[in-house]
């Protein structure tokens, strides 16, 4: 399934690319920049969840870009769970504190917060982020099983509220 998940997105992002090189303001080199390809990695993980849920015939609430405190934004909420997703993985050494902080300013809005990545290869923050958030709450899809045990806890948390 993670390598189905990579080429949905891999196959959206060209899509994307070539849809915004037709509008008329136009001009220079095909898109590429980070904002395109996290937005295009957050919908291709929001139609697989919806898919998922539809299957299991649970019905959730989903919301985009969510604010749990200030001007921290979860890229999803469903019901009561915050979703950060990121294509790309942690780009800095602090970046597993921040994060730990959101987990700690949802839990104070009755959110639980869990962190899904296309991938981490940098082992260092691949330890640190599992660390700060806690195995149960951190997802890796360049690992196989990783979207099985997602949806599992995700399930898991839906069904619990």
């Amino acid at each position: 399934m993670e390598n189905h998940i990579e080429s949905l997105y891999k196959a959206n992002i060209r899509r994307a690319q070539k849809n915004l090189m037709e509008i008329p303001v136009f001009c220079g080199d095909p898109p590429q920049f980070s904002g395109l390809n996290g937005w295009v990695f957050e919908k291709t993980i929001q139609h697989l969840i919806l898919k998922h849920l539809r299957q299991r015939r649970i019905n959730a609430t989903i919301r985009e870009q969510v604010p749990p405190s200030g001007r921290v934004r979860a890229d999803l909420t469903i019901n009561n769970i915050a979703l950060e997703i990121k294509a790309g993985g942690l780009f800095s050494s602090d970046a597993p504190h921040r994060y730990k902080e959101y987990q700690s300013l949802a839990k104070k809005k009755g959110l639980r917060y869990i962190y899904l990545t296309l991938g981490e290869t940098y082992q260092p923050y691949r330890k640190a982020i599992i660390k700060a958030l806690g195995g149960n709450n951190a997802f890796f899809l360049d690992t196989a099983g990783e979207w099985k045990r997602f949806t599992t806890r995700l399930v898991a948390a839906l069904k619990k509220q």
